[in-house]
Order: C-alpha cells, then sequence, then structure tokens
C-alpha cells in the first residue's frame, strides 16, 4: 500500500544539496510521511520534472546506495545492512602420517606442541619438550625413517632432538653443543626465549648477548637497531617481565645501553650519547633536596641527577638502566616520613602556698620504665622526670584527696586525664598554679621543633669617660639602649624508632624579670633551664619537674614622721619578711601520624578535639 501523498506529482531540482534537506522538502511539499536514517550524509544534484512522488523517493535512494521501506504509512529511508562476513575458514589440521615405521609430514609454520601431540598420537613414541621451549615447524617429508625424520625436520626449524632411555628430549639447538649443531650430551646450559601478550621469559647461560636481544624482540615483534657490535655473553632467568624489565636485567653491570623510541629497541655502548634518556621521577614523601642528599655515590655516578623544587622531583639524565637503578633507590627511600605531634603544658606551681594548704603528693619510688632509680615529690617538690607509666603506677597508690572541699582524683594525674586542664584551672583560681604555657608543636620525624614566647626590656647604659686636657680633667657622659630577652623557649626534637618508641630531646629555657622594671637600672632575670634525653612511647606522658626559684620580699610599714626618727624609728615602724617558692613542672605526649589525622591528649569532655 502506498503511503498518503506517494502518488503525488513532483518536480525536483537541486545542486550540490544535502539529501536530507530534498527528502524534508518533499515531506513538507506534498504531506508524506518520512524517516531518515541519521547517518546518511550525502550530497546530490538531482532534476526530476512531473514524476510520482513514490517514485522520485525510491530514484533517490537507488542512487545513492539507501533502502526504502514502506509501513504504516510512513517511507523509511535507512543504510544497507552489511553483508555478513565469510565463515572463518576451517582450522588447520597438520599433516602427519606413520606407515609401517615410516613418517610423512606436510607442516606450514604449525605450532611445535600441537604437532608434537600429533605425532605422539600417530607414532605412539615418548617425546617430551623442554620448558619454555615454544616456535612453529615447516616442512615436508615423505615415507622416510622416524629417527632420521623427525630429528631432520626438527634441526631444520632451529630445534635438537636427544633420544635417551627411548624417550626423544626436544629443546632449541643452543641447549645442547655439537659440531655443526648436531645434537651431543655436552650441556652448555639452557637457551630458550619465550614472548607472550606482551610478557618476555628467558632462561640463558652463557648465551650471546646480540643473539638473545634478536631473538626477544623478534618473538615480540619489535625492531631492533645495533649502534655498535656487541659482543660477550650474559646468564639471566626472568618470567613473565616486560621488555623494558628484560633489557633492565640482560644489559645492566655491561658495556651497553639500550633506548626505545617509537617502538624501536637501539642498543649500544653507553658512551653514545644518542641513547642518553631523561626522566622526571616525582617524589611521593621526601624533598627533592633532601632525596638527592641521599641517594649513595654508586647511584650517582651513573648518572646526572638534579632536584627540582618545582615539581619535587629529580630529573635524571642517563642510560637506561642507571635510570632505572636510580628509580628503584629512590623508591627504598622515599618512604612516608612519621610525623610528631607534641602536646605539652608548663605548669608553675606556688610550693610555699601549696604546702600551707597540705597539698603534698609524695612519691617514692625504687625503678621506673627508663630503669634506673628515682625518688622526690610529684606536687610539690619533683626533682626528677619520670615516664607516665611509672607517674600513674605510684599516682595510684596515693589515691584520692580533698582539696577545696572537692575530691580530686590524684591517681589520674599521670594518665592526664580529659578534665587535667581543668583541675589546673580550679588550681589556678586558688592561686597555686600558673599555667606558662600550654604549646602544640608538629614537626616531623628527627626534625626539631621550637617554641619561643616573650619580651624584650630596655635599659639606658650610661657610661662616663674621663680625659685632660692642659688645665682639668673633664668628664663625658654617653647614653645607650642595652637590651635583655626575658622569654620562655622550649625546643624538642623527636626521633621515631621501627618500634614505636619515640626519643625526645627536650630543652626547656625560661628567663623571667625580678621585681619592678626600671629603666635605669638593669633587671635581674631568674633562668630556668634544663636538657634531657628520653625515651617514650606514643600517647604516654613524661613530666619534667626540678626547676625551682625561691624569692624573698621585705615590706616595711610606719608611722608618719615618727616611723623615720634614726634609731627611735623602729619603735614606730614594723616589717615583713616574705619568702616564696615555686617550681616548674613540664607535661609531654608525643603522637605519631603517618598522614591519619592527631588526636589530643588535652580534649575536654564533649569537644571536638
Amino acid at each position: 500500500m502506498v503511503p498518503r501523498g506517494g502518488t503525488d506529482t513532483t518536480s525536483l531540482s537541486f545542486k550540490d544539496t544535502d539529501l536530507r534537506d530534498i527528502f524534508r522538502a518533499i515531506s513538507l511539499q506534498h504531506g508524506v510521511n518520512i524517516f531518515l536514517d541519521n547517518s546518511i550524509n550525502k550530497r546530490v544534484t538531482v532534476a526530476l520534472n512531473r514524476v510520482r512522488v513514490i517514485d522520485a523517493i525510491e530514484f533517490l535512494a537507488a542512487q545513492n546506495g539507501l533502502e526504502v521501506k514502506s509501513e504504516g504509512g510512513i517511507f523509511q529511508i535507512t543504510q544497507p545492512l552489511p553483508p555478513s562476513p565469510p565463515p572463518p575458514p576451517p582450522p588447520r589440521v597438520p599433516g602427519i602420517l606413520f606407515e609401517n615405521g615410516l613418517l610423512s609430514v606436510d607442516l606450514k609454520a604449525d605450532d611445535l606442541e600441537k604437532v608434537i601431540l600429533l605425532i605422539q598420537e600417530r607414532t605412539a613414541k615418548n617425546i617430551l619438550i623442554i620448558s619454555g621451549t615454544t616456535g612453529t615447524l615447516t616442512g615436508k617429508l615423505i615415507d622416510i625413517d622416524f629417527d632420521l625424520g623427525f630429528t631432520q625436520l626438527l634441526n631444520n626449524n632451529g630445534f635438537a632432538v636427544q633420544k635417551k632411555n627411548g624417550i626423544y628430549i626436544v629443546s632449541r639447538q643452543e641447549y645442547f653443543v655439537g659440531t655443526q649443531g648436531t645434537a651431543t650430551k655436552e650441556r652448555s646450559g639452557p637457551y630458550w626465549v619465550s614472548a607472550k601478550d606482551s610478557l618476555v621469559s628467558i632462561d640463558v647461560t652463557h648465551a650471546p648477548l646480540e643473539r638473545l636481544l634478536h631473538d626477544m624482540t623478534a618473538q615480540l615483534g619489535a625492531d631492533i637497531v645495533f649502534y655498535s657490535a656487541i659482543s660477550g655473553t650474559v646468564s639471566a632467568r626472568a618470567t613473565g617481565v616486560q621488555l623494558l624489565r628484560a633489557l633492565d636485567i640482560i644489559l645492566r653491570n655491561t658495556n651497553y645501553a639500550y633506548k626505545i623510541t617509537e617502538g624501536i629497541v637501539f642498543v649500544g655502548e653507553k658512551a653514545n650519547k644518542n641513547l642518553t634518556t631523561t626522566k622526571l621521577i616525582r617524589l611521593k614523601f621526601l624533598t627533592a633536596d633532601r632525596a638527592a642528599e641521599l641517594l649513595p655515590q654508586s647511584v650517582t655516578s651513573l648518572a646526572t641527577v638534579k632536584a627540582i623544587k618545582e615539581q619535587n622531583g629529580l630529573v635524571v639524565v642517563g642510560s637506561a638502566d642507571a635510570v632505572e637503578q636510580v628509580r628503584e633507590c629512590l623508591s627504598q627511600i622515599d618512604q612516608p616520613v612519621a610525623q610528631v605531634l607534641i602536646e605539652a603544658i608548663v605548669i608553675d606551681y606556688d610550693v610555699s602556698r601549696g604546702s600551707e594548704l597540705g597539698i603534698q603528693a609524695g612519691v617514692l619510688g625504687s625503678n621506673d620504665t627508663i630503669s634506673y632509680s628515682r625518688q622526690g615529690m610529684l606536687v610539690p617538690g619533683i626533682d626528677m622526670s619520670m615516664k607516665g607509666d611509672f607517674i600513674n603506677r605510684k599516682l595510684k597508690q596515693i589515691g584520692t584527696i580533698n582539696l577545696f572541699g572537692k575530691e580530686v582524683n590524684i591517681g589520674r594525674l599521670g594518665q592526664l586525664p580529659a578534665d587535667f586542664l581543668m583541675s589546673v584551672k580550679a588550681m589556678e583560681q586558688h592561686g597555686l598554679a600558673n599555667v606558662r604555657s600550654h604549646p602544640v608543636l608538629a614537626t616531623l620525624n628527627g626534625y626539631k621543633a621550637s617554641l619561643s614566647i616573650g619580651t624584650t626590656q630596655y635599659f639606658l647604659l650610661k657610661t662616663t669617660t674621663p680625659y685632660r686636657d692642659q688645665t682639668q680633667v673633664l668628664l663625658q657622659e654617653t647614653q645607650a639602649f642595652q637590651t635583655i630577652e626575658a622569654d620562655i623557649k622550649l625546643d624538642i626534637t623527636p626521633y621515631v624508632g621501627e618500634d614505636g618508641l619515640i626519643t625526645l630531646e627536650i630543652k626547656p629555657d625560661f628567663r623571667t624579670p625580678v621585681g619592678q622594671f626600671s629603666s635605669e637600672v638593669p633587671p635581674t632575670i631568674n633562668r630556668r633551664a634544663m636538657s634531657s634525653t628520653i625515651i617514650v612511647r606514643e600517647g604516654e606522658t613524661i613530666v619534667l619537674g626540678g626547676l625551682v626559684q625561691e624569692s624573698e620580699s621585705e615590706t616595711r610599714t610606719s608611722v608618719p614622721i615618727l616611723g623615720s626618727i634614726p634609731i627611735l624609728g623602729s619603735i614606730f615602724s614594723s616589717s615583713n619578711k616574705d619568702k616564696r617558692k615555686s617550681q616548674l613542672m613540664i607535661y609531654v605526649t608525643p603522637r605519631i601520624s603517618y598522614g591519619e589525622a592527631f588526636h589530643s591528649a588535652y580534649a575536654l569532655p564533649g569537644s571536638d578535639e
């Protein structure tokens, strides 16, 4: 049935017009439903006068190799289906015949293993193939003695045959060495090269380098160019390695180098500049400068190595095997670097007031985890450094005390519980403690973390210099400002061991001025410093103490006027001497991270830390 509008008469005149536009014009002019395949993309020139629409559509489709179908009142114009591919030829079966002890074969590049299996089936002979021996067989023999024909067939295709105890052993000719390639019992060593799925397997002993390189690239279908004669032998064994890795194994520690450009393998002496390779090796954890320093001289002497800070990598220029050795060395040293988060609390305890209020927490120790004896008092009066488990063990023996009407578990202080800072704040409010610093420092393993907080004080230094002229002595006075540093310094250097132990070098140095500052008098600076090296596990707390400071002040009150009378003034006045003693305590807790998030040792309850 012809779709509506198909029998109308139409005239067409188009020059170099897209075929889709022509069909679209016919559809609009005559109300014909036309469906076009999106893949149609042709330009035509046509002139038709007074023809039926259906004839024009079929003519245009036929001239352009298209198919037209009419279904449901719609012209469907599509590309013709491609012809079905011819059926694949039947698999080739190697021609092998064995009758009356005579062998006939007709082979053309047939797989060695497949041929051997068929010969075994036809002849009932015991035949073994040396592992890794692969290749093809080509040849034609008619009615020939089996031993002669079988041996000659394999020899002509590069294989050797050895018969022992009725068993035929097939290998490459290089596996057995004899006169003119004939098989003998003198064994030099295995020689076989196999390439499958772009992977190379080799097992050679004293094999000529040039022959090995040629066979390896030939089986991979790669081209090879020798810049110079290749001499020497090599013994190597590798299974399923990429070509680059195989070349590196074979040529390393020889005088030859290789380079692969556009799929072509170039081989020659290492001194040949055409074989120089340049490669940027990006680093993951080390800095470029640091990595360049760590490379041993035995590796850097083989190639030129330059650090590129912008890329955090090393540019290596040299032979391919030298570049590979640099890459292998970097893979060993470019490992994740431990980061150490050091949380410290520096507290100045007022020993005098603490003693008056009865805050005594004495602990007498025998041996702690550092394995030497300590003794002293925790709060106040500590003159020692102790590891966390020692503190925990001793403080648990003390238990709970009553502090300002509140029960405080002293046994928990060594563990630095979540409310440790809250307890310190309570002591601050009563004048028993003063938190001098609460730093949180992060540094890399082996690098020093430093904190310095303080002020610089100035005082006026006056200098009088006498000099004499002809008649008198004159005095010349000069003035200059001098500075004195009053600050808190804390240097901590961590060293992380393989077993998770951390060695800490701690050097606190605290300088504080005494009394009121005067610009005319140099201030007195009290200094409390120490140096300690300790070993601690991650998360354990180290307590450093023994930094004691004593101060004495005198207050005098008197009756006005009467108190100033010499000798008698003492009757109308009074004086009061006040001695103070304070002790500086440092709590240090290290934590290790290899990229994961840190967790604070002093997080308050309900905080997000």
